[in-house]
């Protein structure tokens, strides 16, 4: 329910390299919570790296994860409408953490 609120809260990543992290996305990130969604995951291979919460649930679902499967690796980000100079950040720093 839209009323009862949402958020997402980043961690310390380089996916996240010069934006703020380990706080609530918030206005400096201008990305808004209608719409946004989080994916139940988890196993040894996933690193969640941005949280989503919703509602008064205590189950936090994935905004952003990276996982890794044999030689192959995968990040999925499922923040939306993230504002244009933000989201070319997070596309940069993805790709040079991808690269690596």
């Amino acid at each position: 329910a839209a009323w009862m609120g949402s958020w997402v809260f980043t961690r310390s990543h380089p996916v996240f390299q010069s934006l703020p992290v380990n706080n609530a996305t918030a206005s400096h990130y201008q990305i808004g919570t209608p719409g946004c969604d989080g994916a139940m995951v988890h196993g040894p291979a996933v690193e969640i790296i941005a949280g989503y919460g919703r509602d008064h649930d205590r189950n936090y679902g994935a905004a952003v994860y990276h996982l890794r499967a044999g030689k192959g690796r995968l990040l999925v980000c499922l923040l939306p409408q993230i504002h244009p100079v933000v989201r070319q950040r997070v596309l940069q720093n993805s790709i040079g953490y991808l690269m690596t």
